[in-house]
């Protein structure tokens, strides 16, 4: 299963998940108006540093052009782009992979996501479903009375799907098991000091992976 290491912030995180031989994808948040904003000078910095991973720049809702500048000044192999980004990506799609993520809110219909999916996926290689940023639970999603794990599932099979869903290990490995998503986001995290972090629980992470 393929992992993409998301929201890279410091050197530490960057070289850790290079070193993880299931990380495909490493992402940098390119939106000025994110706390997690690295300015491209830095993104291109911390990516010489590191071999292996595709360097991934999480952009906002840049235009087009200021996306393909950086896409040729940091040397991007993919992007990734918000909900309701709306550029055309057919010229960018020419020169790296693109992410496209959908943030799944907690009152959604399948039928609603079901269409949602087939429009994102004309314009994106891959479809990051984002169950983190509106915290859900394990339970709320085994519970949902529309987004159910058999529509995850079927989902899983139509379409390359990154999961995104902050869950314990032995959850993550139930969870996959019974969808098989192309693969996960798993993000990064702050230092405890420069040059200092633990990684026990990203280890239990990928020791279940």
């Amino acid at each position: 299963m393929y992992v993409k290491a998301s929201t890279i912030t410091n050197l530490s995180d960057a070289r850790y998940f290079a070193a993880q031989f299931t990380v495909e994808w490493m992402g940098f948040c390119i939106d000025e108006g994110n706390p997690d904003y690295m300015p491209v000078h830095v993104v291109k910095a911390l990516s010489e540093w590191v071999e292996g991973p595709k360097i991934t720049g999480e952009f906002g809702l840049q235009d087009e052009v200021v996306i393909l500048n950086a896409i040729g000044e940091i040397g991007l192999k993919a992007i990734q782009l918000p909900m309701f980004s709306n550029i055309p990506t057919g010229r960018i799609k020419s020169e790296v992979e693109v992410i496209q993520e959908i943030v799944v809110e907690k009152n959604a219909e399948s039928n609603s996501l079901n269409a949602l999916l087939e429009q994102m996926s004309a314009r994106a290689d891959y479809i990051l479903l984002d169950f983190v940023k509106n915290s859900w639970s394990l339970t709320e999603l085994l519970h949902h009375k529309s987004v159910s794990l058999d529509w995850l599932q079927r989902s899983c099979q139509q379409y390359k799907i990154l999961l995104a869903a902050d869950f314990q290990p032995a959850q993550l490995q139930s969870l996959t098991e019974a969808v098989s998503p192309f693969g996960l986001s798993i993000r990064g995290g702050e230092e405890e000091r420069p040059g200092y972090k633990s990684y026990e629980e990203l280890n239990a992470i990928f020791d279940t992976l």
